[in-house]
């Protein structure tokens, strides 16, 4: 009897690892040559510039929505950092960095939004480790800084940045604040 219930068992991981396993019409994958590897052995990772799942192509710097873990939440917002594939799981990871809704922010002050139709959202320096199969789709972002108001585009973003959410203090910045540190300012700068 017991013999019985190890061998249901070990059918029953073997099942999981099944389920599990990379398969390319349902997982995201690498497209294009590897254009760096970091690690080596297990740890190797290999980077690429663009990966693919479910028909479209995404590449370094889209900005995309997020599945979120709770189905009854609103889509994640993230800026595409890193595509790379470990040696270990063969799997499309990406290195995401997150923008703030104004109602996931804990500042009851955080001013008027002067996007017109599109939502306000908050860049930030936070970033994440996540499965490129959470990704739902591209969207538009559109930077505007202090100075600037919103021209009269042919295709309206989804949404707009205005300022940063700095996400340990709990503090809304200015994009042109003079505060930030060197590597902060040059990724505004590419914005």
């Amino acid at each position: 009897m017991k013999r019985i219930k190890k061998d249901e068992t070990e059918d029953k991981q073997v099942n999981k690892k099944e389920n599990i396993e990379w398969r390319r019409e349902i997982c995201a994958y690498s497209v294009g040559k590897c254009i760096k590897v970091t690690g080596g052995g297990e740890n190797r990772k290999c980077y690429y510039e663009t990966f693919q799942f479910r028909g479209t192509q995404y590449s370094l710097e889209d900005t995309v929505l997020l599945a979120p873990y709770e189905s009854k939440k609103t889509n994640y917002i993230a800026l595409i950092k890193d595509i790379y594939v470990k040696k270990k799981d063969g799997f499309v990871k990406i290195l995401v960095q997150w923008f703030y809704r104004r109602k996931d922010i804990k500042i009851k002050h955080a001013g008027k939004c002067k996007s017109g139709d599109s939502e306000e959202i908050f860049f930030s320096f936070h970033k994440d480790e996540l499965f490129a199969e959470s990704v739902r789709s591209k969207c538009l972002v559109y930077f505007l800084p202090d100075d600037k108001q919103t021209s009269n585009r042919t295709q309206p973003p989804d949404f707009i940045v205005q300022k940063v959410y700095d996400n340990i203090n709990n503090k809304l910045r200015e994009l042109s604040d003079k505060g930030f540190n060197v590597h902060q300012k040059f990724e505004i700068s590419t914005l």
